[in-house]
């Protein structure tokens, strides 16, 4: 059996590491490796890429599942930490954004709110800020009175049906990659007893 651990992690590439793994586990790599680094690279948490790892290899292993996922994923991380780094490093500035866009909509909405004159064109100005301002908290709805509060809590109740709509979707779409993954595999496996068979077979009757 191939040694997996040569080298250090740094100096590995990762798809080379898991191809060596998935053969140790009598997996073909080509079936699984794909599915297997598409769900690290876009799962959000270790969490999410356990749960999800262990949805496509259970079954088709004996070797104890959550030491095999912990492995992959480590690896995966060592693999991809200045990817990582910099994605974090993005998700900071996406939400000192957002702060920032939150910010200005509450000053446009004081000022609003504390003159007596018709306010039409800031009114709209302010709706149209709160339905495109992405990924927003909701608890920040609750905070803004009177009509805003309704536009904005409804924005939210949408960015929020659309998200869930679109994970389902994902998942229904990957519980059927995993499915057809997981015939290949059996029909491969298969496929080679049956040749073992048939070698099988064929040298029994020359031994006749």
């Amino acid at each position: 059996m191939a040694d997996c651990s040569s080298g250090t992690q740094q100096q590995e590439m990762f798809e080379d590491w898991l191809s060596c793994r998935m053969r140790q586990l009598g997996l073909d790599e080509d079936v699984f490796g794909s599915y297997v680094t598409g769900v690290l690279d876009s799962e959000d948490t270790d969490e999410d890429r356990k749960d999800a790892l262990i949805d496509i290899l259970e079954g088709m292993t004996e070797y104890p599942l959550d030491d095999l996922c912990n492995e992959v994923i480590e690896r995966w991380k060592t693999s991809r930490a200045e990817v990582l780094q910099k994605k974090e490093l993005v998700k900071e500035q996406k939400a000192a954004e957002k702060q920032n866009k939150l910010a200005e909509i509450m000053e446009k909405q004081a000022a609003t709110m504390s003159t007596t004159k018709p306010q039409d064109k800031s009114d709209s100005e302010i709706k149209k800020l709160l339905v495109a301002h992405d990924e927003e908290p909701a608890a920040s709805a609750d905070k803004e009175p009177g009509m805003f509060k309704n536009v904005n809590a409804q924005a939210v109740s949408d960015r929020e049906k659309d998200k869930r709509d679109k994970m389902k979707d994902d998942n229904d779409q990957k519980k059927q990659q995993i499915k057809e993954a997981k015939e290949k595999q059996k029909q491969k496996a298969d496929d080679r007893k049956e040749k073992e068979k048939k070698r099988t077979q064929k040298g029994e009757r020359r031994a006749r």
